[in-house]
């Protein structure tokens, strides 16, 4: 599915929730952007709490990434559809549809209670239409973020030149956290998904009463990084609907993943640690089970270091997720061009440098402009628009660039977003911020020195 150069691409976004899905849309559009194509999220209220005024989760306030609640139904532009939000495929007639497969068990549960709440309703309005693979719709093309979904779509008689593996990463800041894992700090501590079978766990426990055995929720939760990171297991029974976020949390926080063979967990892509890390669980396998958890705490280090492929394919997401979105749209542009910030250039002369750099063929393209302190954000002298919650600086060419603090500046370096950062002064005290603060590579910060 090619780019026109008049291309715009929307992105259906489940809004007033946080979850794992809403989190890679939003990644999704941030990419997307990067590489310079007119994207935007489309927010559909799924929560009592999705205010259309102020839509963006705080969450994820820091991709800043545009949305928008029309849809040009032209035939140059896509429209992005993740499987729980089929029914948007049918609102269009001649834009370019793709469904992104992010999970596959979610379609199912989607789909069901969409019947059930059809059948509480059937006479006050048809029921809206949802994917169900007929003939008529093989101009649709499938994204995948797994090898379970893939697999699912061929089954489905999905021919392979319609299905794209997309993938997906962990938020970069968690692979920054892994370099500073301190192992000689891991207890005999067993930390296990919630949604794993509650009789099961107790059953293991009591196999192995000399451990602790943690549930966790969501690996996202505020305590969780510091639980993992003292944990030595992960267990993981669930029912896997996707290449779950939880157990790549829990390798790069330093924990041996231990999973059943269900879902996404069955094949030994999405979750690539060797087959003895597996289990049939069932009442015959809860003492291998056990005994394996039992070898895992005496040996650690040995089992830890099974599971290094594993860990080595979760460092790696970030850059392959780029490079497949990239030949999935046949994107060429921006990719030799790395995206700067102007530090403290909400003024006079960081405008003016960010006018010479857009001229000036210098592998660079100004894209922010990091500022902690708006104050100043109504000088005259500058051309500022507030729009979709964002401070934004105009340039003489019409190019918006968007106003964020420097922990912002942060989490989209992390990102990808941005690649330099460039300072207006040769000021030690601002090159110390940054590096303190931001924390960026000492090669990705170019000092001007324009006040000398």
């Amino acid at each position: 599915m090619l780019l026109f150069p008049n291309t715009k691409i929307y992105i259906i976004c489940a809004g007033g929730v946080r979850s794992d899905n809403a989190e890679l849309c939003h990644r999704l559009c941030s990419q997307l952007v990067r590489f310079d194509i007119n994207a935007n999220l489309v927010y559909v209220p799924v929560s009592e709490n999705f205010d259309p005024d102020n839509p963006v989760q705080p969450a994820y306030k820091p991709f800043h990434t545009p949305y928008t609640y029309e849809v040009e139904d032209a035939p140059q532009n896509i429209l992005i559809v993740p499987e729980t939000l089929t029914t948007f495929l049918y609102t269009v007639k001649k834009i370019r549809r793709v469904i992104w497969w992010i999970s596959v068990d979610n379609f199912f549960r989607d789909t069901a209670l969409r019947i059930v709440n059809h059948f509480d309703n059937l006479l006050t309005a048809p029921m809206a239409k949802f994917f169900c693979f007929q003939k008529f719709e093989e101009d649709i093309e499938h994204w995948t973020q797994s090898e379970y979904a893939k697999r699912f779509l061929k089954v489905n008689g999905v021919p392979d030149e319609k299905i794209y593996y997309i993938g997906d990463f962990v938020s970069p800041s968690l692979v920054k956290i892994h370099k500073n894992v301190d192992f000689k700090r891991k207890k005999n501590t067993v930390v296990f998904n919630a949604a794993t079978d509650a009789k099961i766990i107790s059953k293991l426990a009591s196999l192995m009463p000399k451990v602790d055995w943690l549930a966790i929720q969501d690996t996202q939760a505020v305590d969780a990084p510091k639980l993992l990171a003292q944990a030595k297991v992960y267990v993981d029974f669930s029912d896997h609907p996707s290449k779950d976020m939880m157990p790549r949390r829990a390798a790069l926080l330093g924990c041996v993943v231990i999973t059943n063979k269900k879902g996404a967990a069955a094949n030994n892509v999405d979750i690539n640690i060797p087959a003895e890390f597996k289990f049939d669980v069932t009442e015959e396998n809860l003492q291998p089970i056990a005994d394996k958890i039992n070898e895992v705490l005496k040996d650690f280090n040995g089992a830890y270091a099974k599971q290094k492929k594993f860990l080595n394919k979760i460092i790696d997401e970030q850059k392959n997720f780029t490079r497949n979105v990239a030949m999935t749209l046949g994107v060429k542009r921006k990719l030799d061009v790395e995206p700067a910030a102007i530090f403290n250039g909400l003024n006079e002369m960081g405008a003016a440098v960010a006018e010479i750099l857009a001229k000036d063929d210098v592998g660079l393209d100004i894209t922010f402009i990091v500022n902690d302190d708006l104050k100043n954000e109504k000088n005259s002298n500058l051309n500022i628009v507030y729009e979709q919650g964002q401070v934004s600086l105009i340039l003489s060419d019409g190019k918006s660039l968007p106003v964020i603090n420097s922990d912002d500046a942060r989490f989209l370096y992390n990102e990808g977003r941005i690649k330099k950062f460039i300072l207006l002064t040769s000021d030690k005290q601002d090159e110390n911020f940054v590096k303190k603060k931001i924390q960026p590579l000492a090669d990705d910060i170019i000092s001007t020195s324009f006040d000398e």
